[in-house]
């Protein structure tokens, strides 16, 4: 079931309030950028338009609870008029959905106040279907009633689930204790409804806004699913995600389980934090207020809400007010400053031993660039990982393990050069843009860091660069992959200033523009001629996964490009496949032998009984016994995931043994690293596989 009003209502982390026609302007720059520099652009046509009118409004709906059907009539005639609002930069359809939902908004607000003082009935025989979950109601009545199932649904989980009700004894028995529940349940998440109404209006952008960026990014995922409309903040996000220094305020928080407010856990020194002199750890925040806002009480917030919050803006002045460990309130103003991220994102290596063999392990979390030194490229990724290479063979490894599960992808360049350090220089990628000629991307450096036995675990959210890696080096024959399909992106994107100035030009260091937008401009390919795009990459080993089959690829998304084989490079010489052919050969043996990958194939009913959403009961007996099944196949589940396949000691490099003398905090991150790794299926399997090709 989908969260409901909470996650909708808590969307808007972007940034800057500006006039509603901005937004209308904005979208004629996408479609004029797109329209010159998308690699397959689209006809802004008048079925372009009308899709773009559906897709608007389930946006701003994801979960179909504050649009009705009369609100949908009385928007109706803009589908006449909706083509000629893009092209004119006409504000008219976003300005009426804007007046709408804010007049909803506030009548569901009204409800919320009247529910924190009316108890549910949880022993009314009712149920809340996936239809009512998917589809707009008829009218108000009916949407109340919607959202008066949902809320009821979110309190009667947070009832059941409670480590307080008594598994052996009946609920009639713990009605008091049933009734209590209710209470507090229902005040805490109507509260926490209300106060995402609230942050609408109050957080550094309000609700037009919110509106206006939900009509640009719908607008810009019209072309494809990885052109993104991106206000300032969001692209500096984004960019500091792939390796650029982040905007932070320079404290990290946490918050005790006893406790209802969030504390400073630690200041970074030389920060904007650290140098305002009035913020210590241990202070608890109580509320925040952006400037030109009105002040965000936060103090009974989790985690989650408060960090939404101060991601909000890069540039706005933010003031603070925390309560110090003597009683007293000071109020802060501090503005973001660019920091290192440290080692947020980078690679982790470690070195396992099993019997006889010492395999070095890197994880590769994303493929970061060095944005500020892009000539030499001190601090990307390929060169962490070859660094990482060079420490783990002083250690003698026998082979390596590359993880790049849950990589999303990133640079491109550094997929290259990352392929640089296993092969003897070659092309690796080939590349399409629209009305060119289709180039080929090669490693140039000769010679290798690590050219011993190589393995890559992929699985369904490895995406984009770390699919053209594995790729690239299941094409070389070079190392075999081990996991699952993944995901299926091959296009490259760049990012474009929506400005009337735009020159067919990328995005330039000194830009100035308020928005912009990362556009699709090629399409990659394997040197082989094949596409990963919608496909992904197959791995030589598929491991048995209880999840792999609910995971979302991108051909599931309706505007994935659609691509077809090019013609094979020629130029490029694999590896014998003898190695991953007895790789193969001993990991199909531990599969079909080792009794935790019998259990999890016999198991993967249970995943979807799990996730399979036709109707949930209302009442609170018929819950209760529906979660108690569901806890029982957790457990099932939970107990496969921590079946040892193969006993595995964890150890660190010399150099990161040195890092942990020295700073506790590293050392706790790095023994929840040992343990996870120690106990994972796919780790364990990958290094029972060395064994044949090492004795060789």
């Amino acid at each position: 079931m989908k969260q409901g009003l909470i996650l909708l209502l808590t969307i808007p982390t972007l940034l800057f309030s500006q006039q509603k026609n901005k937004y209308t302007k904005d979208a004629f720059m996408i479609m004029r950028v797109a329209s010159k520099a998308h690699v397959q652009p689209k006809n802004i046509d008048e079925l372009f338009a009308l899709t773009f009118y559906d897709r608007f409004l389930k946006a701003v709906d994801k979960q179909t609870i504050i649009f009705n059907q009369l609100d949908l009539q009385q928007l109706a005639p803009f589908k006449k008029t909706i083509l000629t609002d893009l092209l004119n930069q006409k504000p008219d359809f976003l300005f009426a959905t804007t007046t709408i939902v804010e007049k909803r908004l506030q009548q569901i607000d009204s409800i919320l106040s009247i529910y924190l003082t009316k108890p549910f009935n949880l022993d009314l025989d009712e149920y809340y279907t996936a239809k009512e979950d998917s589809t707009w109601a008829p009218h108000s009545e009916a949407q109340f009633k919607k959202i008066t199932k949902q809320i009821k649904y979110a309190v009667l989980t947070q009832v059941i689930e409670s480590d307080e009700i008594d598994p052996k004894k009946s609920l009639s028995v713990q009605k008091k204790l049933v009734d209590s529940l209710e209470i507090s349940a229902r005040r805490k998440i109507i509260n926490n409804m209300r106060r995402s109404f609230i942050r609408m209006q109050q957080g550094a952008i309000g609700l037009s806004d919110f509106m206006g960026i939900a009509y640009c990014e719908t607008l810009a995922t019209m072309f494809d699913p990885h052109s993104n409309y991106m206000p300032k903040t969001l692209k500096e996000n984004f960019q500091s995600g792939l390796g650029k220094k982040a905007f932070k305020f320079g404290f990290s928080l946490e918050k005790e389980d006893d406790e209802d407010a969030i504390e400073i856990a630690d200041l970074t020194p030389g920060s904007a934090a650290y140098k305002s002199g009035q913020l210590n750890k241990g202070d608890k925040i109580i509320a925040v207020q952006w400037e030109g806002k009105n002040p965000i009480d936060v103090s009974q917030d989790g985690l989650k809400e408060l960090s939404a919050i101060l991601d909000q803006s890069n540039h706005d002045k933010l003031s603070i007010t925390v309560k110090k460990k003597d009683g007293t309130t000071k109020k802060v103003d501090l503005f973001k400053e660019q920091t290192d991220t440290e080692d947020e994102g980078k690679v982790k290596g470690f070195i396992l031993y099993h019997q006889a063999t010492k395999i070095g392990y890197i994880s590769l979390p994303v493929f970061y660039t060095d944005w500020d030194n892009t000539t030499n490229n001190v601090n990307g990724c390929a060169n962490d990982v070859a660094r990482e290479i060079i420490q783990l063979k002083k250690e003698n490894i026998d082979g390596l393990i590359l993880d790049l599960r849950y990589n999303g992808g990133g640079s491109l360049k550094e997929a290259v050069e990352l392929s640089g350090l296993f092969i003897d220089a070659g092309p690796v990628t080939m590349l399409n843009r629209a009305n060119e000629k289709t180039i080929t991307i090669k490693d140039i450096n000769r010679g290798t860091v690590w050219d011993g036995p190589l393995a890559i675990l992929v699985n369904g959210a490895s995406a984009s660069a770390s699919e053209l890696f594995a790729a690239a080096m299941q094409d070389y024959r070079r190392a075999v992959v081990i996991g699952t399909t993944t995901y299926g992106k091959a296009t490259g994107q760049t990012i474009y200033p929506l400005d009337t100035s735009y020159n067919g030009m990328p995005l330039k260091e000194n830009s100035n523009a308020d928005s912009y937008i990362k556009l699709t401009i090629d399409k990659l390919y394997r040197i082989n001629g094949t596409t990963l795009q919608a496909q992904g990459v197959i791995p030589d080993i598929t491991m048995p996964s209880l999840f792999s089959m609910h995971t979302e690829k991108e051909a599931d998304n309706p505007t994935a490009l659609k691509t077809i084989a090019i013609e094979p490079n020629k130029f490029y010489t694999p590896y014998p496949i003898t190695p991953i052919l007895s790789f193969i050969e001993r990991a199909k043996e531990i599969i079909d032998t080792a009794k935790v990958f019998r259990l999890i194939k016999n198991n993967r009913f249970l995943i979807d009984s799990l996730t399979r959403f036709v109707a949930y009961p209302l009442q609170i007996k018929k819950a209760y016994e529906e979660n108690e099944k569901k806890q029982k196949s957790i457990e099932q589940i939970t107990t496969l995931a921590e079946s040892d396949l193969c006993q595995l000691s964890v150890a660190s490099t010399k150099a990161e043994a040195e890092k942990i003398k020295v700073n506790s905090t590293y050392k706790e991150a790095y023994d929840q690293w040992a343990y996870f790794i120690g106990k994972d299926l796919w780790i364990q399997l990958t290094v029972s596989i060395f064994k044949p090709i090492i004795n060789k």
